[in-house]
């Protein structure tokens, strides 16, 4: 028996795993069957502890609303109404899969139009000094190569036209799904103190293509934003209370999410005692994007024997190798399958959650397998599946919320145990 170490946001799947100096990133390429064997152990580096707001939530039973006792963002534009376009483009609003409010921005670029300015929109004079990141929900009708194609800019002037902060749209490969951004402006520091616009801009052709854009605020470096988790909890490990994916913040009103797609004025909401209570944000670890709802993000490669799995150990500390928290593996746009196990046997999962998939972790034709604490399989569309899987165990589950179809899913299956 060995033990390998993982870590998705510093490791190498070219290091050894020795170590955590040689992590590899994922269990897909790092964790490969001719690395492993029955009886080992990958550690797998924990996210982020869960960190104070610094103020109340009104947490309601059966409710998507959590009201904060103070706003930790400051809206730039809830995009209710349509931006100026320039040449070549058609600015409109939308209710496609708006995310916050009534509608979202819509800019539709056509093939005539080639680079600079796309559109804009005059926000009103914002101090935005106090903030470093923007956070948005954007989506695209078109995949977004690698480069600088599309960049934000916060400017001076009502016209789009005096760039004070600019942030680069990353290379996305889905199409047709939202998912947040929260981006740091170029260069790093505070944002203006005299914003008055906000414009899209291209530094290259970005073809025919749509960009859906809705609910952008400018958030602190480690402050809430619309990649974070929302909870009552302040357990590191463990706890009662699920930790939720956020659909909009506006102000104070903070807004559940159920998947990316979901609607601003649809999907479920909280379940639980209804009080006012210290509420607490969590950062996820992001896995790569997924191009489709199929795509494998991470898969195991090996299975164990009886009496000696392979085990999956995520919540590790690699100050100090020991596994004090928990793993919380994110896709962002709602594809892939976040763990996948095909014709897998004599495995275990500990203490790594999955959110922002399709599927969050998927069996197929996968015996004998142990999820031994899962504490949260959130904002799905499917948290767990089983298909024509058999004598599987899932020891804790501690929560499956508001994922689209289904927290727990058994299809074809027989012998399986919760």
């Amino acid at each position: 028996m060995a033990t390998f170490y993982l870590d998705y946001e510093l490791g190498s799947d070219a290091g050894t795993g020795a170590d955590w100096a040689n992590a590899w990133k994922t269990i897909t390429s790092g964790a490969t069957a001719a690395r492993i064997a029955p009886g080992d152990i990958i550690r797998i580096a924990k996210s982020p502890a869960p960190a104070s707001l610094g103020t109340t939530g009104v947490w309601t039973n059966l409710s998507k609303t959590v009201t904060l006792g103070a706003a930790q963002t400051l809206t730039v534009d809830l995009c209710e109404t349509a931006w100026t376009a320039s040449a070549g483009v058609t600015a409109t609003r939308t209710t496609t899969t708006r995310k916050e409010g009534s509608y979202e921005s819509s800019l539709a670029i056509a093939s005539g139009f080639t680079t600079g300015k796309v559109a804009y929109f005059a926000t009103g004079t914002l101090d935005l000094s106090s903030y470093q990141k923007l956070s948005f929900w954007f989506r695209n009708s078109a995949a977004i190569a690698t480069g600088a194609i599309l960049r934000v800019e916060l400017c001076s002037d009502t016209a789009g036209a005096t760039p004070v902060d600019t942030f680069y749209i990353p290379a996305i490969p889905s199409t047709a799904r939202y998912l947040p951004l929260t981006i740091a402006r170029v260069g790093g520091g505070n944002l203006g103190s005299s914003i008055q616009s906000i414009a899209v801009y291209a530094d290259s052709d970005p073809g025919t293509i749509t960009v859906l854009l809705d609910d952008i605020i400018a958030c602190t470096t480690s402050g809430l934003n619309l990649q974070s988790l929302i909870s009552k909890n302040s357990a590191e490990q463990g706890g009662t209370e699920g930790w939720y994916g956020i659909q909009s913040i506006n102000g104070v009103t903070v807004l559940f999410d159920n998947d990316t797609n979901t609607k601003g004025n649809a999907g479920r909401g909280y379940s639980g005692t209804t009080e006012t209570v210290t509420t607490y944000k969590r950062e996820t670890i992001k896995t790569a994007l997924a191009s489709a709802s199929s795509t494998q993000v991470q898969a195991v490669q090996d299975s164990g024997t009886l009496g000696s799995n392979i085990e999956f150990q995520g919540g590790y500390d690699t100050g100090t190798s020991l596994q004090t928290g928990e793993t919380f593996f994110d896709g962002l746009n709602g594809n892939g399958y976040g763990i996948y196990l095909s014709s897998k046997s004599y495995t275990t999962l500990n203490y790594l959650n999955v959110y922002r998939y399709n599927y969050g972790v998927y069996y197929t034709t996968s015996n004998n397998n142990t999820i031994t604490t899962l504490s949260n399989a959130n904002n799905n569309t499917y948290g767990v599946n089983y298909t024509n899987s058999n004598n599987n165990t899932i020891t804790t589950l501690s929560n499956a919320n508001n994922n689209t179809n289904y927290g727990v899913y058994y299809n074809t299956n027989n012998n399986n145990n919760t």
